[in-house]
């Protein structure tokens, strides 16, 4: 029998992925115990939310997000940003008003994103002899200046 490949588990795939986004290796130490129970129910049902967009899953959303430490900005800096590794950079913005706790979705209590275009590939050149590279995360694209 051949040997079966391990998928990585889905919360550990969507920590690493906060935590680079947040550029904050210590993201989750204000999770309690309850908080990380909430966040790992939290991250199915997002996924499940981004498949179906039923009103009923964003009530749950609802309710496992205020479970956590509605107060910390850090903990729900960490729900918040677990959206765009899951669905999609616009579905952030347009779920996340919708299930914040009041005061929290504005201004953002993660603060601005600021891509460091670290995961760049190169990209179909416009013009021959031209260099483009885009931002497999934010989806920039830019000229390569020749050296």
């Amino acid at each position: 029998m051949g040997k079966r490949t391990r998928e990585k588990p889905l919360d550990k795939e969507v920590a690493e992925s906060v935590i680079w986004h947040l550029h904050d290796r210590g993201a989750f130490a204000p999770l309690t115990g309850t908080d990380w129970d909430a966040w790992r129910a939290y991250i199915h049902l997002v996924r499940l939310w981004g498949r179906t967009r039923a009103e009923t899953v964003l009530q749950a959303l609802r309710y496992v997000v205020h479970s956590a430490q509605v107060r910390h900005a850090d903990v729900m800096a960490v729900f918040k940003k677990s959206i765009p590794c899951l669905l999609d950079w616009s579905d952030e913005r347009q779920l996340w008003p919708q299930i914040a706790p009041n005061g929290m979705f504005l201004p953002c209590p993660d603060g601005p994103r600021i891509c460091r275009h670290e995961r760049s590939k190169p990209r179909e050149n416009f013009e021959p002899g031209e260099q483009w590279r885009e931002c497999r995360d934010c989806h920039a694209i830019w000229k390569v200046d020749a050296a």
